[in-house]
């Protein structure tokens, strides 16, 4: 039984990259159409096969009083339910321009990235620009569908990717949260200021830690930690590899943003339960009825108020 519903999971994939790989490339009249197109049949493939995924989660609950992995491990394969659409264009009309903007206004995760290459004698460069704030577009990406949608409760979500670029004992020694590797992971940082609370999970684990934020997103050339009284750089004593590599690299490098731990966890110890959020993004301010039934969770098995 849990074969077939790993099939069902991997067919959805093989569907969604089908929708994807096949717009190579369309001229402008046709931009408003494929968007639509890709929108609403990549939310009924989600729809179809979430509920046999969930169907599949229950019946296995009936079948294996005693499985091996643990009820959110099975759902991190369900299709994540939010999405965004992005139209990668050189230039784009002014009635598709209207339409996006109005789109956007309307709580719909759509943006452009705009790509143009310049010559300068023997050398070429590749310039990149985006309609709308990325950040922006992400945030709504993360509201979840319109049914789902509610009020944002002020709780910040926090994705930790635990790696050998980082490393979540350190983040909890030293007080931070980063994210780094190329813009796309850095950028949401920057939703963040002093005195917001922030939830982190490491994803395929679970929560680790709830703290405040007590500073904005620096990069880690520039991130310095307090060690016996003396600020120091903090890659200097790191052990995680932090993307040091990129360090030279706006678009690629670690940033970091300072946190005071109100509580912590060991991964080993990390909180999680089937109906609890998640996302891809560093940071989110989702505005799902999921996000406040795990903020009501997460408060009472971390012990602090709402």
């Amino acid at each position: 039984m849990l074969k077939n519903y790993i099939q069902d999971y991997a067919t959805l994939k093989k569907q969604i990259e089908y929708i994807v790989k096949k717009k190579q490339y369309i001229g402008p009249d046709d931009v408003t159409r494929m968007m639509y197109f890709s929108s609403s049949e990549f939310a009924d493939l989600v729809a179809q096969n979430t509920r046999a995924l969930e169907k599949g989660l229950a019946d296995l609950q009936n079948d294996f009083k005693k499985l091996k992995y643990s009820e959110h491990k099975f759902m991190e394969h369900a299709a994540n339910g939010s999405h965004q659409i992005v139209i990668v264009a050189s230039s784009l009309d002014l009635s598709t321009e209207r339409i996006v903007n109005y789109l956007n206004k309307m709580d719909i995760a759509i943006n452009v990235i705009f790509f143009q290459v310049f010559q300068d004698g023997n050398n070429q460069y590749l310039s990149r620009a985006w309609l709308i704030d990325p950040v922006e577009t992400e945030s709504k990406a993360t509201a979840g569908p319109a049914g789902e949608r509610g009020e944002w409760n002020g709780e910040y979500y926090v994705s930790f990717g635990q790696s050998v670029d980082r490393d979540w004992e350190e983040a909890v020694k030293y007080g931070f949260i980063c994210g780094g590797g190329g813009r796309w992971y850095s950028q949401t940082l920057f939703l963040l200021s002093p005195g917001d609370r922030v939830w982190v999970n490491i994803p395929k684990q679970g929560y680790v830690g709830v703290g405040v934020v007590t500073g904005g997103a620096v990069r880690a050339s520039d991130f310095q930690v307090n060690i016996d009284g003396v600020d120091q750089p903090f890659l200097a004593i790191a052990q995680a590899n932090y993307h040091r590599q990129h360090i030279d690299d706006e678009e690629k490098s670690e940033f970091f943003v300072p946190v005071e731990w109100t509580s912590t966890k060991p991964i080993d110890k990390s909180v999680s339960e089937v109906e609890f959020f998640g996302n891809q993004n560093t940071v989110a301010r989702p505005k799902t009825h999921k996000w406040n039934h795990t903020i009501e969770r997460l408060t009472q098995k971390f012990g602090v108020s709402q």
